[in-house]
């Protein structure tokens, strides 16, 4: 992957084709070789290529439940988009810094970091990320800000049928997840 010492984007390129084979039968190491992806194109200030292979990782974790390594990459995932995009110097010098985006990319992530939380039934936690992503991260200006709130609220409430009603929001039925953690298992039952 390192060519002089010099990570090589184009080799990195060419190896992520070749691993996504590795998802279905060695799904760690392909979640391991995403990371490592990750860090090569941090140290080229690539940071949109890291943000999709941090990306690719957490989709993974996810998947497997390694909630933890997953909330590590989705965490990543958010600094590596923000880095690559309004704040970013290229972007603003080039001229398509888009102040909007970095809150539509990351809503994603925040939206998944807080279904974990509820999934755990940790909804202190999922709170805590919640107002985390309204002070750092922008989460207002993101679509899924009303959804996740009213799901917040109804989990606050305790109330089975707003929850219900709260994940269905196409938010949520978008982003899959094993169709969202089997609706949150069925708002806790």
């Amino acid at each position: 992957m390192f060519m002089n010492e010099l990570p090589s984007t184009s080799l990195f390129l060419l190896n992520t084709m070749s691993y996504r084979s590795l998802e279905e039968p060695l799904p760690e190491r392909a979640a391991e070789f995403y990371e490592r992806s990750a860090d090569a194109c941090e140290i080229e200030e690539k940071f949109h290529e890291a943000a999709t292979q941090a990306n690719n990782a957490a989709h993974i974790w996810v998947r497997l439940k390694r909630f933890n390594e997953a909330e590590r990459l989705l965490r990543l995932f958010i600094d590596y988009t923000i880095r690559g995009h309004t704040d970013s110097v290229g972007a603003t010098v080039g001229g398509f810094a888009d102040p909007s985006s970095s809150p539509k990319l990351c809503g994603r992530a925040v939206t998944v970091l807080i279904l974990i939380k509820l999934y755990m039934e940790d909804e202190v936690a999922a709170k805590k990320i919640f107002n985390e992503a309204v002070e750092r991260w922008r989460f207002p200006e993101a679509e899924e800000f009303s959804a996740v709130r009213r799901l917040l609220a109804a989990v606050d409430d305790m109330d089975k049928k707003a929850c219900e009603m709260a994940i269905k929001d196409q938010c949520f039925r978008m982003l899959d997840l094993d169709v969202s953690f089997v609706r949150l298992s069925n708002c806790f039952s």
